[in-house]
């Protein structure tokens, strides 16, 4: 079936070619057969069809004249390097969202359709001109009833229609792309479905409420944090109405003399590693244009349209990163990656700790005062494509998050050390996560439980294995030479499923001890607990020895 046929809006389809023509890729057009949709004026200039060099600069010109659902892919992928080769993910980053508002009569009418009153009735004062506008939105300043200065984020006409529309044509492209090359590790098709659910989310404002809503609570109390609040009566799927925040960009608080630098480049740092590290729930794209300094040096976050959330086994991992690449542990390293990714082919970790040594060989021995983070990361995710170890995608957003900090300290205090600076809050924080005794319990008792549930379905199976051999649905072959050694390897099953019982019960009761807090007390956790805890490792010891004793 030809493509033109399967396009729903064939004019839009048409301008992308004529656009991708107009920069230089007309090769590009003809290697996926769609040269002939172009007018005639343009077929005959063999000229334009000649290969030229594929120049991320080119690629992000096409981006930019095709408009806000190409900006937004371009900007996603600027977050990707795991994706795509760095010089396009440093290219895109220069993709800018400002574009012309639309009138303010149109945002009046959006406001009083969502909200179903005048907007007379919702405020005291609204702004005629936005203070801010960009592709999906623009923010116009008001004023509650109540006097309260608000932010109100309202989304562009239509813009959920042009989207769908783009984004099925970049589908129509992918698959062209994935016909006609073989692009290995690069996979159009997964991008453009993470890019849809990504949209999907950007365009119901009141997902980004939840997002300002946990990072509110997060941050509750921390006096040299600031995230906006959410005005949920005032919030709908496209309008979204938050606390006004006073404040700079903090790439202009290098001209400021009455402000510490230091300081507030040392909040930006601690707020995204407290994030990683505490809350497993973090800001995603940190740059310049997300972060106000407010008059006391305080750190304001904006824009929470892209966050990660990292579980309880990722963090764990990340944590290891991240203390290995503070020491220079190289074994650590690499292993750390490797419990990271989804390593798809039969990778030895000695070639990984190879390959990492290789690339990682200039900082061998390297001061804190010498280590470039952003490298760092950037060359580990590098040898990740490398290796074919496909890193999950939360991770690699927290990369670019600490890179991009990284970046913007850079930017302001030249001066700044990020991994000197962090490196004892991260400490701090890693004791703090390793000696959590309520996570500690929480472990502890769903591993109980799961261990219990093996236990207590493992009489239903054997109940089940035996009534089939009864049955006869089951063949045994058996010679009367073995029936004492069948005996004797019942005998043992029976006396490791005691022991197992009895490994549960001593978790699952230390742990309930941990839970109800009964004293006396070594380095926090009851002594019971820890006695409990010691008598359940060393059955277990028992248990495998004699295990392995026999192979």
């Amino acid at each position: 079936m030809q493509v033109i046929q399967e396009i729903k809006d064939v004019a839009r389809f048409e301008h992308i070619l004529n656009v991708l023509f107009k920069q230089e890729l007309g090769f590009f057009l003809e290697q996926l057969n769609l040269a002939k949709y172009l007018p005639l004026t343009q077929r005959i200039k063999k000229h334009k069809f000649v290969q030229k060099d594929t120049k991320p600069q080119r690629v992000r010109l096409v981006m930019e004249e095709l408009g806000a659902t190409f900006v937004k892919l371009g900007q996603l992928l600027s977050l990707r390097p795991d994706l795509i080769p760095k010089e396009y993910c440093q290219e895109f980053k220069k993709l800018q969202d400002d574009v012309q508002p639309f009138s303010s009569i149109e945002a009046r009418k959006i406001v009083e359709s969502e909200l179903n009153k005048p907007i007379s009735q919702l405020f005291e004062f609204f702004s005629e001109k936005p203070i801010a506008s960009a592709s999906v939105s623009q923010v116009h300043e008001a004023r509650l009833k109540n006097g309260i200065r608000v932010a109100v984020k309202i989304q562009r006409p239509n813009i959920d229609q042009i989207f769908k529309t783009d984004i099925d044509i970049m589908y129509h492209f992918a698959l062209l792309l994935e016909k006609k090359y073989d692009l290995e590790f690069f996979n159009p098709t997964e991008i453009i479905k993470e890019f849809e659910k990504y949209t999907r989310n950007e365009l119901d404002f009141t997902k980004e409420a939840k997002n300002l809503d946990q990072f509110y609570k997060n941050f509750l109390g921390n006096k040299k944090i600031k995230i906006p609040r959410v005005y949920w009566a005032y919030t709908t799927p496209k309008v979204l109405t938050l606390e006004f925040i006073d404040g700079v960009r903090i790439r202009d608080v290098k001209s400021m003399k009455k402000i510490n630098k230091k300081a507030v480049v040392k909040n930006l740092t601690d707020c995204v590693f407290s994030q990683i590290f505490e809350n497993g729930y973090f800001h995603a794209d940190p740059h310049a244009g997300n972060v106000l300094v407010m008059k006391n040096g305080t750190i304001a976050l904006l824009d929470f349209g892209i966050v990660g959330i990292i579980g309880d086994e990722l963090r764990d991992h990340i944590t290891e990163l991240c203390i290995a690449i503070m020491d220079g542990n190289l074994h650590g390293i690499s292993e750390s990656l490797y419990n990271l990714g989804f390593v798809e082919s039969n990778l030895n970790l000695s070639i990984l700790e190879q390959d990492i040594r290789e690339g990682l060989q200039e900082y061998y021995g390297a001061t804190l005062e010498q280590l470039n983070f952003s490298e760092v990361f950037e060359r580990i995710i590098d040898i990740a494509r490398k290796d074919k170890i496909r890193l999950p995608t939360n991770f690699v957003l927290l990369v670019k998050s600490l890179v991009t900090v990284e970046g913007v300290a850079a930017e302001i205090d030249p001066s700044f050390n990020v991994i000197e600076s962090v490196r004892p809050l991260a400490r701090k924080l890693i004791r703090k996560r390793l000696f959590d005794r309520k996570r500690f319990t929480r472990q502890a008792l769903i591993s109980a439980v799961e261990y219990g549930n093996m236990l207590k379905a493992l009489p239903k199976q054997v109940t089940n294995v035996m009534k089939k051999i009864q049955e006869g649905t089951v063949n045994v072959r058996m010679q009367d030479t073995d029936i004492h050694r069948l005996t004797l390897e019942l005998d043992k099953s029976s006396n490791r499923i005691s022991y197992g019982m009895v490994i549960a019960s001593l978790i699952i009761g230390s742990s309930l001890i941990v839970f109800l807090d009964k004293g006396p007390y070594y380095q926090g956790i009851p002594m019971l607990a820890i006695i409990g805890f010691s008598a359940a490792l060393l059955l277990c010891a028992v248990l495998v020895i004699s295990i392995m004793g026999e192979r």
